[in-house]
């Protein structure tokens, strides 16, 4: 039983490293997934919303201006004062 215990301590470090090593690569096949279903809806989405003639200005404009606008106040949300805009 002694052998079996030292037998288990020195392994015990490859063990840990193929546990990670199998870790790693199960959220790797996670993220490619993910990947590849954000792919496919990138594809699919805009296909089908024009095929039922909802026109990809109308969806995209709001985002646009949405997205001009933050990066026009981005100064005024990262000033640490409240009043550092004005002196600008």
């Amino acid at each position: 039983m002694y052998n079996a215990d030292e037998l288990i301590k020195k392994l015990e470090p490859e063990i840990d490293a193929k546990c990670a090593e199998i870790a790693q690569r199960r959220s790797e096949g996670t993220l490619n997934r993910i990947f590849a279903a954000v792919a496919v809806l990138m594809l699919v989405v805009p296909t089908v919303l024009t095929f039922f003639g909802v026109s990809l200005l109308v969806i995209f404009t709001p985002i646009i201006f949405v997205s001009a606008v933050l990066i026009a106040a981005s100064p005024i949300f990262i000033s640490k004062g409240a009043r550092d805009y004005e002196r600008v």
